[in-house]
């Protein structure tokens, strides 16, 4: 149970805004107040609850020991997916936006006597001015011609908000906010108190394998990065 839970991070946090905008209820829910529950090798994790759900959302931050090109690479790449998260069955592109902005599938083997999961999000990678970070925003969608899979249930990602940016040499400043619901007959009490350190597990992971890791960052992703580090060498107004 707790590896299924590290698995639905990973499907949500695969780095792709939505074409209109912001991931409707992003903001406003994520602006909420948080409470600390857990924290553990510079990585902090928080909880909020929503209103009118028995569901609480999730927010991580800490500061990851990999370089930022190798993070949004290693969360690009759907095709190694298998190689550092846990218990994915299925894990493929959808469509194919631009390297900025696709839409994947996912599907999760679950224990008996719960059935296996699937997801189906859009992602998008922005520059944030403002904030000067990179941010993802990344929420479920159901397209035409996606039937579900015979006994899966589709998990719901409500909104999802990460932001990364440098930190210095081979280190990226990393916050993950998360309001997921696995759907189906999985207790709400279960499902929180399962997911008290998934976003600690996730974070840990991506950072072992972004460590790894080579990869030459595709020329959007430079372009962004670039712009972003900019940002960040201008004196404060």
């Amino acid at each position: 149970m707790r590896r299924m839970f590290l698995s639905l991070m990973a499907m949500i946090l695969f780095l792709s805004v939505p074409a209109s905008g912001r991931a409707m209820g992003t903001l406003p829910l994520f602006e909420g107040k948080w409470t600390e529950i857990f924290r553990q090798n510079g990585i902090t994790v928080y909880s909020q609850e929503p209103t009118g759900s028995n569901i609480l959302a999730f927010r991580a931050v800490g500061v990851l020991r990999a370089g930022i090109d190798q993070v949004i690479e290693v969360l690009r790449k759907v095709e190694i997916s298998r190689e550092w998260m846990p218990d994915v069955a299925e894990r493929y592109t959808l469509e194919d936006f631009s390297d900025l902005d696709a839409i994947t599938y996912s599907l999760n083997p679950l224990p008996w006597p719960f059935a296996n999961r699937e997801m189906i999000l859009r992602n998008s990678l922005r520059l944030d001015r403002k904030n000067k970070v990179l941010a993802v925003d990344t929420y479920s969608v159901d397209p035409d011609g996606v039937p579900r899979k015979k006994g899966a249930v589709r998990a719901h990602l409500h909104c999802g908000l990460t932001r990364v940016r440098p930190a210095g040499p081979g280190r990226t400043q990393i916050e993950m906010n998360v309001f997921v619901d696995p759907g189906g007959y999985i207790p709400a009490w279960l499902v929180n108190l399962t997911q008290r350190t998934m976003p600690y597990d996730f974070l840990r992971a991506l950072e072992k394998k972004a460590a790894s890791t080579t990869y030459s960052l595709r020329p959007a992703f430079r372009r962004m990065l670039d712009d972003l580090v900019a940002l960040m060498e201008r004196p404060s107004s």
